[in-house]
């Protein structure tokens, strides 16, 4: 057994034996990562004053926030049924779940996290509040795996995917905004 499979599972043993890591993990995993990344769009289309002209204003940063994330979604979907890693709850031997999904892709990389710290560091950019929100990024990553439909390795993966995607996309902005000025 791998390093990153023992992990994992140490990680969705500890969590299903208490109720209450069990109700924190099961919220990590499903409504944490859209609370940052609506936080994320809202902020970045709203509240960003430092250029309030960059993309034509609000609705052109809601525009290019929306394509950045379904796009960086997109790639992460791509990369799981690229690398077919099957989750942890279809492997024989390991028990259900905590939390259910409503579809079931491969498991690497994990697109929760891969959105999660994208929204992270949108919201660190832009608020400059660096660890609350990258804190928040590795619960949701950690309780992907705490629920058992994730490996802590698919986790680290999608933070990576995030960050990088971002970084992406914030040169591909600059790119583009400076080919107007």
């Amino acid at each position: 057994m791998s390093i990153d499979t023992r992990a994992s599972r140490f990680l969705f043993d500890a969590t299903r034996r208490s109720s209450t890591l069990t109700f924190f993990a099961t919220f990590g995993a499903g409504g944490l990562v859209w609370f940052l990344a609506g936080g994320a769009l809202c902020i970045w289309t709203f509240a960003f004053d430092a250029t309030p002209n960059l993309l034509g204003g609000p609705v052109g940063r809601l525009m290019f926030g929306l394509a950045a994330g379904g796009l960086l979604w997109s790639v992460s979907t791509a990369l799981q049924f690229l690398f077919q890693r099957p989750r942890p709850f279809k492997v024989p031997g390991h028990p259900e779940p905590l939390s259910l999904l409503s579809w079931i892709t491969p498991s690497f990389p994990s697109g929760h996290a891969t959105l999660a710290f994208a929204a992270a560091a949108v919201l660190a950019l832009t608020t400059g509040w660096v660890l609350p929100f990258f804190l928040c990024a590795a619960i949701v990553a950690l309780s992907r795996v705490a629920v058992g439909v994730h490996y802590l390795g698919d986790a680290i993966a999608g933070a990576f995917l995030g960050i990088l995607g971002f970084y992406g996309a914030v040169a591909s902005l600059l790119l583009f905004s400076s080919s107007f000025s």
